[in-house]
């Protein structure tokens, strides 16, 4: 390997002895841990050029704040929310975390400054006389005009414009109802188009969604199935990771253990074109390398985080380079240029 890459992992770890966010170094001599910490899980990051928020499961949930230190990060601060959150974004013009809850089904907005949890600025249950009700991504709208937050066990979207980063039902269109049991799980948009794509955890689907700029709201065109044809086990769609130019989609299956390699038309219709091997086991959040030559996912029952060669002119996925050992890994980014650009 040419060039040196840093990559940040995170998760749920395999012991107290063990890190539960580290930064590892990949050049031409391997795999090297250049820095670690272990203050408790952390199933999903938001990197940003100045470092990352988290969601902590620390005495009953919460989130933190880490700002770029030398090779690595520091802890800057910690916002305890006694319940436990599974996702969150950021949005730098108004300085708003936006995070969903699981265990509580509710979308939560913090302000901060300098890295510190400042304000409130809402909770908001998502429809809890529904019954069951579990929030897991949060998602801003290309402009960072609009919020979505999907619910898998009410199958809905839940649509949020944002008023000086607070976030408002949309008049008229509180949410787009999708079919029953489909557990809609998480979404993304296309960089150029009206679109965006939501994976479902239940019915391993992607579905095409119609976005409108300028209300926000969202429209279901059609869904295409996430897994190979011929599989017939348990499994469950993870995440969504698109190119930048906007002419592949590709989807993490858990059980199946494979990244599904979806080629995008003009139009933003998809259709498969590879089933590609995760390289471990129960992929649970995968991303692109900066430079698109690599994918990487974190297998999470495996405990390994692996590096897979990709075609940047077809898009479709090669062999695994190397695999790197985490203790129950839920999150990996190339933060390369985060440090050397």
């Amino acid at each position: 390997m040419e060039l040196m890459i840093k990559i940040l992992v995170s998760g749920f770890g395999a012991g107290s002895d063990q890190p539960t966010a580290a930064v590892y170094v990949m050049d031409a001599g391997g795999v090297t841990q250049e820095w670690s910490d272990g203050r408790a899980p952390m199933p999903f990051l938001h990197v940003d050029p100045k470092g990352f928020f988290a969601v902590a499961e620390e005495n009953g949930g919460g989130l933190f704040r880490y700002e770029k230190s030398g090779g690595g990060f520091h802890f800057k601060s910690a916002y305890p929310t006694g319940e436990k959150y599974c996702h969150l974004t950021y949005l730098p013009s108004q300085k708003t975390v936006y995070a969903a809850s699981y265990q509580a089904g509710k979308l939560l907005a913090l302000r901060e400054r300098d890295g510190v949890f400042q304000a409130c600025l809402a909770e908001l249950p998502l429809n809890p006389q529904d019954g069951l009700t579990r929030a897991h991504c949060c998602a801003l709208d290309p402009p960072g005009a609009h919020l979505y937050v999907s619910n898998i066990a009410l199958d809905r979207i839940y649509c949020f414009g944002l008023n000086s980063g607070v976030p408002v039902p949309l008049s008229g269109f509180h949410y787009l109802q999708l079919p029953t049991g489909t557990g809609v799980r998480h979404i993304k948009f296309h960089p150029r188009l009206p679109l965006a794509y939501a994976m479902t955890e239940y019915s391993s689907e992607i579905l095409i969604l119609e976005y409108h700029p300028q209300t926000g709201f969202l429209k279901l065109i059609r869904s295409v199935s996430a897994l190979p044809k011929r599989f017939s086990g348990t499994s469950y769609g993870s995440t969504l990771v698109i190119s930048r130019d906007g002419r592949y989609l590709y989807a993490a299956n858990r059980g199946a253990n494979t990244v599904a390699v979806f080629s995008v038309e003009e139009n933003g219709g998809i259709s498969i074109k590879q089933q590609a091997d995760c390289g471990g086991d129960y992929p649970w959040h995968i991303d692109l390398s900066e430079d698109e030559t690599m994918l990487l996912a974190a297998n999470k029952q495996s405990g390994n985080v692996s590096v897979i060669s990709r075609n940047e002119e077809d898009g479709s996925l090669g062999g695994c380079l190397l695999q790197i050992p985490f203790g129950a890994p839920s999150f990996v980014k190339d933060v390369t240029h985060a440090f050397c650009g």
